[in-house]
């Protein structure tokens, strides 16, 4: 799976974190050079692939297989937990890229769009059931991650999310 934000040059959910301590830094990136390794981004993909089904965890590598395995057993148990007996009836969705525009609208953001968009943000996984839903972003990798109240990603994804669906309630996790 290879994806690329069709607006790299609108601030994502993903760069939050850092955005939110030095605002500056989101446009100084477009300038300097990327040194990042890109190994845990692959790997990362891999499972997103897995798990959005675009990529079949039988001709994956094993540990991307296991890990999308893990992640999907965990989300079930979540969405059982907080839908509980009607969890049958919210409706799922998988790696979709949501953007705020000027005016305050959420749209589902895709390729050649021409809404001026102010941020965006991929969600992993969301379960919507009438005004309600369970935001899922998962963490499969190594390092320390963010509790998810304490989570500028998670934060930016659940005001996508609820503007764009009209929720009253959303759980992330």
């Amino acid at each position: 799976m290879t994806y690329s934000n069709p607006f790299p040059d609108v601030p994502s959910a993903s760069k939050m974190h850092r955005i939110y301590a030095c605002p500056a830094s989101f446009k100084m990136e477009k300038h300097a050079k990327d040194y990042s390794d890109t190994k845990d981004a692959e790997k990362g993909n891999e499972v997103h692939a897995i798990l959005a089904g675009e990529e079949d965890a039988d001709e994956s590598p094993y540990d991307a297989a296991q890990t999308a395995d893990m992640c999907d057993e965990q989300a079930i148990r979540l969405r059982d937990e907080f839908f509980g007996d009607t969890c049958d009836t919210a409706h799922e969705f998988r790696e979709v890229r949501y953007g705020l525009t000027i005016l305050g609208n959420v749209l589902e953001v895709y390729e050649g769009m021409t809404a001026t968009l102010v941020v965006t943000g991929q969600l992993d996984l969301l379960y919507v059931q009438g005004n309600r839903g369970l935001l899922i972003d998962f963490k499969a990798l190594h390092g320390t991650h963010a509790h998810a109240l304490e989570n500028a990603q998670l934060a930016t994804l659940a005001v996508l999310v609820a503007g764009r669906h009209k929720l009253d309630g959303l759980r992330v996790a």
